[in-house]
């Protein structure tokens, strides 16, 4: 972790944290935004706090961010283990870049208070761990109102003609040869905005 971001993340005045992980603890000082409405944008909770994925084994680290409430966590480089997101259960905002080693969803279990979720590079049986928590309907503003999936493949998804399984944006963002499967696997999906579009290949 570097320096800087140990003094941030350590000072007694804190209470809130938004947290990055990525290569090093490197600041990254920009973060493309996926969302379609102003409003999303808006509230997207972008790290203000950087930590290195071997910070995840370093219980000092640790024990801080468990004591702050993390609103968000935004991940751009593979992790070994997602286990630990488990822990932070008021997160508002993830978002998870190079997800590849992801065998399941099952952190997401307790995110009642999760309302925006990005994932990029993942391949999954099912999402059915993110609808269990929409159908309980336990959080203030609604869980997973916000869903954007980036080349990602998910084998099955639920019956969509449950009311509680709606979204305000659900957005798929497909290469071009997988465009096609994108669009039949979510066609059932009720949104307000939903929308797909095409990963441009880069020469």
């Amino acid at each position: 972790m570097l320096e800087s971001e140990r003094t941030k993340l350590f000072d007694p005045k804190r209470e809130y944290v938004n947290i990055g992980i990525s290569d090093g603890g490197v600041v990254y000082s920009i973060t493309p935004i996926f969302w379609e409405s102003s409003a999303a944008a808006f509230n997207m909770k972008t790290p203000d706090v950087y930590i290195a994925p071997e910070d995840l084994s370093d219980p000092e680290i640790m024990s801080r961010i468990r004591s702050l409430t993390v609103h968000g966590l935004y991940i751009y480089t593979p992790l070994r283990d997602y286990s630990f997101i488990a822990e932070l259960t008021e997160l508002w905002d993830l978002h998870i870049e190079r997800g590849g080693n992801i065998k399941n969803l099952d952190f997401l279990a307790e995110m009642h208070e999760l309302s925006m979720l990005f994932i990029h590079n993942v391949d999954l049986p099912d999402m059915d761990v993110i609808f269990r928590v929409k159908k309980a309907d336990k959080g203030i503003v609604g869980a997973f109102r916000y869903i954007c999936l980036y080349d990602c493949r998910i084998e099955r998804t639920p019956d969509f003609s449950d009311p509680k399984l709606h979204f305000t944006e659900f957005l798929v963002w497909s290469k071009p040869e997988n465009a096609q499967r994108d669009r039949d696997t979510w066609s059932e999906t009720v949104a307000y905005t939903k929308k797909y579009f095409i990963i441009e290949n880069k020469a």
